[in-house]
């Protein structure tokens, strides 16, 4: 036990030099998938349950200050757009013509289990999104989505 809690600590602390930036008391639970740790920037007092999938190439990650991330989240900063004539396998593989969008997740907001975050979506502050939603757009403060 206590060798699996050194190893924990271990694998944590590697994690967390190779992110972008990581607040104070902040914490992310694992296992966890990042394509690109240095793209990922979460303020103080913020916290992501375990399973999370934050694919990367080009765009960013934010998480506010006192925000809560349940387990199952995923996050995509790119989208592929397609090009007449070439076909799907070489366009997703390659990045031709991606379109990437920073995803913002400001302050004092939870997120619910298994909910998608797409390019462009900013969950402003104090909002609450529901368990299993998707989102791809800017909403209000304070709203609620479900």
């Amino acid at each position: 036990m206590i060798l699996m809690n050194l190893f924990r600590t271990l694998r944590e602390k590697r994690l967390y030099k190779q992110l972008g930036h990581i607040g104070k008391n902040s914490q992310i639970g694992f296992p966890v998938m990042i394509s690109r740790p240095s793209q990922v920037f979460i303020e103080d007092y913020a916290g992501i349950l375990n399973g999370a999938k934050m694919i990367l190439n080009q765009g960013c990650f934010y998480l506010g200050k006192y925000s809560r991330i349940a387990s199952g989240f995923t996050v995509v900063t790119d989208n592929h757009t397609p090009t007449v004539g070439l076909p799907y396998f070489f366009t997703g593989g390659l990045h031709i013509n991606d379109r990437p969008k920073d995803v913002m997740v400001k302050e004092d907001c939870w997120i619910g289990a298994n909910v998608t975050l797409l390019p462009g979506a900013i969950i402003n502050r104090g909002m609450v999104v529901a368990a299993c939603a998707m989102v791809n757009k800017e909403f209000p403060p304070y709203a609620v989505i479900a």
